[in-house]
C-alpha cells in the first residue's frame, strides 16, 4: 500500500494554488545529422533499378537479404535477383544476376552462413509449401532435400521461415479451421522428427472465446531453439460490433510442446482495446526476449519488447505513430541495442506514408540521430541490414510512392553521420544525354558529368529533406571556356520556381570552383516525416560546365517538442497530496491519490500548435491489481478508464503511454480517481507526435 497521511492532516490539505500554464516550446540543439540519407554511392542517387517491365504490377518485391558482397531480392514469381554492393546485377549469380526459378514465392529468403540461399516456395501446380536451396552461383543445391534442392511439401499456408541452432530450418504457417503449424527440417533438407515426433506440430486454438489463429510470422531463439509464432485471432463481436481480432504470440519448446514458462501455457493474447489488434512481425533474441509488432485499431503500429515470461518489458516504452492501417514488416535489433522497424500502410495518401522507417533508442524513444528528428518514408517495407550497418530496402508493390509496379527498386540508407551536409558525386545522378567523363584532372569520385548537347542534356539528383528551411546547394564545377555558361535549375518536390543559374569561367577545364544556390525546402504536410527533392540541371543553348559534385547543407534541425512536467507542479484536488515516502521519484516528490473517487491532478499546458501529443506518464503501482484514472483534456473525456498495471512495488516506476489532443494556447489536462485510489504519479513527459 502507498503511504497515506493520518486523517488529522486532512482538514487543510497542502496543494498548489498557482495555475501558471506550462509552456511547451522547442529547444534548439546544435546537433546536425545525416544518418538516414540515401547512400549516393549505391545505384543512382541511392536507388538501384535492377529489373523493369512493360506491364504494371509485373514485379512485387517479397523479401531482401544482404551479405557482405551481395544483395538478394525475391520477387513474385519466384524470381531471385542478386546485386553487388554498388547496386548492379551480379553476373556470377545465374549468369546475369537474375534467377528464374519456375516457382512461386511464399515470402522469405534466408542466406545461410555458408552463402547458400534458402527460399520459401511452392510449385505452380501444387498448393503445398517447401524450402528450396540454391548454391552461391544460383544453381539448385543437389545435396539438399531429395536431390533436387527441395524439401518435401508441408500442407499449410506458410507465414515465414527461420534458422534454428545447428543449421536447422523452421517453417511456420496456418491451416484451415483456425489451426497453426510449424515444421522443422535438418540442414540437409530432411524432416526433423524430433519436433512433435514426425517433424510437424499443429496447434488448434478454437474455443468458446475465440475462433482460431492465423499466423503472420515465425522466429527462433538463437540460443536454445525455442520457436515463436505470431499472428491474430478472430474474436466474437462485442455488443453488436463487427468481429475483431486480437494479437497472439505462441512459444514452443524445441520438441514442439508448449513453453509453459511463457504466459503460463505458451500462448499470449494481446488485446490492445481496439476492434483489431493484430501482430505482424517478431524477432527472437537470446534468453527468451522477444520483439513483436502489434498493429492496434488500424491506426497505430509500434514494436513491443517482451520479457522471457511474456510480460511487457517496462524499460522499453515505444513511440506510436498514427498511420492509416499500418503494418510493421521487419524488426531489426542493432548491435548497440537500437531497434529499426520498416513497414507499410494500406491507404497511402499525401498525409499517410505508404511505407515508413523508424529507429528507436533502447528505451523506446525515437533516435534523434536518424533522419534529423524526422521519420523516413523508404522505398519499401522489406528491409535488411548489411555488415556496415546500412539499411537496404526493396519496393513492395505497385502502391509504393516510388514505382507503378513495373520496376523492382532497391535503396540503401546511411545509418551513421554527424553532419547536416551531404555530398553527392555528380556521376551518381540520373543522366539524360550528359555523360560521365574523366578527361580532365582534379575531379573527385569516379568522374564528372559533361553536358555534351547544347540543349536538353540534364542530370538529376535526389536529395532527402529532413528539415524545413533554406538549403544551400553548392555545385563544384569547371568551365574552361571564356564565357559564363548558363543552366536551368529545377527542384521538384518543394515550392521552387525553375531559374537560370550561371557558372563563371574557371580558367581551365582542370580548375574547379564552386557556385552556391539557396533553395527553400519544406518537409511533407505531416511535419515529422522526411521528404524528397529532385535537383535537376539542364543545358539550355550552350553545353554547360562540367559538374564534379553537389553539396547540400541543411538548416539546423529542431528536435520534436519535448517537456517533462513534474506532478507536484500541478494543481491538486480532493485529498490528493504530494508525498516523498517511497523512493525512486524525480523532482521534489510525487502525487498520491488518497480517495477512490474525487481526487484529481491537473495541469494547464500552453501549446504552440493544435496537434496530437504523445505523453508518457511515469507512475508506480505497488498494489496487486491494475488501477485506473480518468483522463480529460479541456473537459473532454480522452479515456474514462486509463489503466496502470502493477509495477511490483511503490518504489518501482514505469511509463504509461497515452496520446492527447491539444488546441492552440492553454489546455487543461486532468487526471482523477474513478473508483480506485489510482497509482502514484511522478511526472508526465510530453512530446510532439
Amino acid at each position: 500500500m502507498p503511504h497515506r497521511r493520518p486523517r488529522s492532516f486532512n482538514a487543510s490539505p497542502s496543494r498548489p494554488v498557482t495555475r501558471t500554464p506550462v509552456v511547451i516550446e522547442p529547444v534548439e540543439r546544435r546537433l546536425l545529422f545525416a544518418a538516414g540519407d540515401l547512400d549516393p554511392s549505391f545505384g543512382v542517387g541511392g536507388v538501384a533499378v535492377p529489373l523493369e517491365a512493360d506491364t504494371p504490377g509485373s514485379f512485387t518485391a517479397i523479401d531482401v537479404q544482404v551479405t557482405s558482397d551481395r544483395i538478394y531480392v525475391a520477387t513474385s514469381g519466384l524470381r531471385i535477383i542478386a546485386l553487388d554492393p554498388a547496386g548492379r546485377l551480379d553476373p556470377t549469380w545465374a549468369g546475369d544476376g537474375t534467377l528464374e526459378t519456375g516457382l512461386f514465392s511464399e515470402g522469405d529468403l534466408i542466406v545461410q552462413p555458408d552463402g547458400k540461399v534458402l527460399a520459401l516456395a511452392r510449385s505452380r501446380d501444387a498448393a503445398g509449401t517447401f524450402v528450396a536451396r540454391y548454391n552461391v552461383n544460383g544453381t539448385p543445391d543437389a545435396t539438399f532435400g531429395g536431390g533436387d534442392g527441395r524439401t518435401g511439401e508441408v500442407p499449410f499456408f506458410a507465414a515465414g521461415m527461420a534458422l534454428a541452432p545447428g543449421g536447422k530450418i523452421v517453417v511456420g504457417g496456418s491451416l484451415l479451421g483456425g489451426r497453426v503449424a510449424v515444421t522443422r527440417f535438418h540442414p540437409d533438407g530432411s524432416v526433423d522428427a524430433s519436433l512433435g515426433g514426425d517433424g510437424t506440430v499443429e496447434l488448434y486454438y478454437r474455443g468458446t472465446d475465440d475462433f482460431g489463429m492465423f499466423a503472420t510470422d515465425v522466429a527462433v531463439h538463437p540460443d536454445d531453439g525455442r520457436i515463436v509464432l505470431v499472428g491474430n485471432m478472430t474474436v466474437p463481436p462485442d455488443e453488436g460490433e463487427r468481429f475483431g481480432v486480437d494479437g497472439v504470440v505462441v512459444r514452443l519448446n524445441p520438441d514442439g510442446t508448449p513453453d509453459t514458462t511463457f504466459d503460463g501455457d505458451g500462448r499470449l493474447r494481446r488485446d490492445g482495446g481496439h476492434v483489431d489488434d493484430e501482430i505482424t512481425a517478431v524477432t527472437a533474441l537470446p534468453a527468451g526476449k522477444l520483439y513483436v509488432a502489434p498493429s492496434t485499431g488500424e491506426q497505430y503500429a509500434f514494436p513491443v519488447r517482451l520479457n522471457a515470461d511474456g510480460s511487457d518489458d517496462p524499460t522499453f516504452v515505444p513511440v506510436r505513430f498514427d498511420y492509416a492501417e499500418p503494418r510493421i514488416r521487419d524488426i531489426h535489433v542493432l548491435p548497440d541495442g537500437k531497434v529499426l522497424v520498416t513497414g507499410d500502410s494500406d491507404t497511402p495518401s499525401d498525409d499517410n506514408p505508404s511505407t515508413f522507417m523508424h529507429r528507436y533508442n533502447p528505451d523506446g524513444s525515437i533516435d534523434p540521430t536518424f533522419g534529423g528528428y524526422r521519420f523516413l518514408r523508404p522505398i519499401g517495407a522489406q528491409s535488411d541490414i548489411d555488415p556496415q550497418g546500412r539499411i537496404v530496402a526493396a519496393a513492395p508493390d505497385s502502391q509504393n510512392d516510388f514505382t507503378d509496379g513495373t520496376k523492382v527498386l532497391v535503396a540503401r540508407y546511411l545509418t551513421t553521420g554527424g553532419t547536416a551536409t551531404t555530398v553527392i558525386q555528380a556521376e551518381h545522378g540520373e543522366l539524360a544525354g550528359a555523360q560521365v567523363r574523366r578527361d580532365h584532372a582534379g575531379y573527385t569520385g569516379d568522374g564528372y558529368v559533361d553536358f555534351i548537347g547544347n540543349t536538353g542534356d540534364s542530370a538529376t539528383w535526389t536529395v532527402q529533406v529532413n528539415t524545413a528551411g533554406t538549403h544551400a546547394i553548392t555545385f563544384r564545377y569547371a568551365n574552361g571556356s571564356s564565357d559564363r555558361r548558363v543552366m536551368r535549375l529545377t527542384v521538384t518536390g518543394v515550392r521552387f520556381s525553375p531559374r537560370h543559374v550561371w557558372f563563371n569561367p574557371t580558367g581551365s577545364w582542370n580548375t574547379w570552383r564552386t557556385m552556391t544556390v539557396h533553395v527553400p525546402m519544406a518537409t511533407p504536410s505531416r511535419p515529422l516525416f522526411t521528404g524528397f527533392a529532385r535537383v535537376k540541371l539542364q543545358a539550355i543553348g550552350r553545353n554547360g560546365p562540367n559538374i564534379d559534385s553537389l553539396t547540400v547543407r541543411r538548416p539546423t534541425p529542431h528536435p520534436p517538442v519535448s517537456r517533462e512536467i513534474q506532478a507536484e507542479d500541478g494543481a491538486l484536488g480532493g485529498d490528493a497530496f504530494v508525498s516523498t515516502l517511497n523512493g525512486g521519484y524525480t523532482g521534489r516528490g510525487y502525487v498520491d491519490f488518497d480517495r477512490p473517487t474525487g481526487d484529481s491532478l491537473e495541469w494547464v499546458l500552453n501549446s504552440p500548435t493544435a496537434r496530437t501529443f504523445r505523453t508518457i506518464i511515469r507512475y508506480a503501482n505497488g498494489a496487486a491489481a491494475t488501477r485506473s484514472l480518468r483522463l480529460t483534456v479541456n473537459g473532454q473525456v480522452i479515456d474514462s478508464n486509463l489503466t496502470f498495471a502493477p509495477t511490483g512495488s511503490w518504489s518501482n516506476w514505469w511509463g504509461r503511454e497515452v496520446t492527447i489532443p491539444l488546441r492552440f494556447g492553454d489546455n487543461t489536462v486532468r487526471l482523477e480517481t474513478n473508483g480506485s485510489n489510482g497509482p502514484n504519479i511522478d511526472y508526465v513527459e510530453i512530446s510532439l507526435f
